[in-house]
């Protein structure tokens, strides 16, 4: 067969319709995978999302405290030989969350590896729903931590100024203690491997979710109800991952001023 014989596929121009596929199908799969400014829109989006769904659980904590004299959803570990239930889903059950999906903040891996570590290490595990044969993971149900200080509904805990006490926030469990951020900023400020998040730095090791973007950033809900969004401070040395991860004067658990991470029988 002569050259001038050789069959050719015929050729044609993209539609404009494809090229909007193809070009949608391009930018969204670099939103996946590219760990730079592309992914700023979605991580963004994220926190936005995550603040919309902790002020809709202000606004049900609200309504709990009005209807119960001040209480709202207490701190349960659950069984070992349960699943877990969280004070999110304590809300929803009784009727001041609308939607369950709302204890999730969608930068949440659900769970993050903290939170599989911790639920592996104490035994603690969960499904999203019941009776549908969904795979069991180690952790708990919800993103959003609940100060542990809350949880015991005593109203002498509850500090005079509640823009600055700190109700929940982004979370690597259920519940939290003194605000810190020392394992989050570990690698970064010694340049080794972070430690095991469920014995360091103390015994609660870290349940405080620093999960939004690359400052590592966590959204706030203070006791009068608003929300806002927390940065920790970058130390300059290892030593301040104990001391100086976050201004305890300007937010707080129980007192300002109180120690970024309290050790056993040591004073706030």
């Amino acid at each position: 067969m002569c050259a001038d014989q050789v069959p050719r596929r015929l050729k044609r121009a993209f539609t404009l319709r494809e090229l909007l596929v193809t070009v949608s199908m391009l930018t969204l799969l670099a939103l996946v995978i590219a760990p730079g400014p592309l992914q700023l829109p979605r991580r963004e989006a994220q926190l936005v999302t995550c603040a919309d769904r902790l002020g809709r659980i202000s606004q049900a904590v609200a309504a709990c405290f009005t209807e119960n004299n001040g209480y709202g959803p207490s701190v349960d570990d659950g069984s070992l030989t349960s699943f877990m239930l969280t004070w999110t889903d304590l809300l929803y059950d009784a009727g001041y969350l609308a939607n369950v999906r709302y204890q999730l903040c969608p930068a949440d891996e659900h769970p993050d590896y903290p939170t599989e570590e911790r639920g592996g290490t104490w035994g603690f595990r969960f499904v999203d729903y019941f009776g549908v044969n969904e795979p069991i993971k180690y952790g708990v149900r919800t993103s959003y931590a609940l100060n542990s200080h809350m949880g015991w509904n005593f109203a002498q805990d509850k500090f005079e100024d509640a823009s600055r006490q700190v109700y929940a926030m982004d979370g690597w469990w259920s519940w939290h203690g003194n605000l810190n951020a020392a394992w989050a900023l570990y690698e970064q400020v010694t340049g080794d491997p972070p430690p095991n998040p469920v014995l360091w730095p103390n015994w609660q090791g870290t349940m405080h979710g620093w999960r939004h973007g690359m400052d590592l950033s966590a959204n706030v809900l203070y006791l009068d109800g608003h929300v806002a969004q927390l940065t920790p401070n970058v130390p300059e040395d290892p030593n301040g991952l104990l001391t100086d991860t976050i201004d305890t004067m300007e937010s707080f658990t129980w007192l300002p001023g109180e120690r970024d991470i309290r050790f056993d029988f040591s004073p706030y």
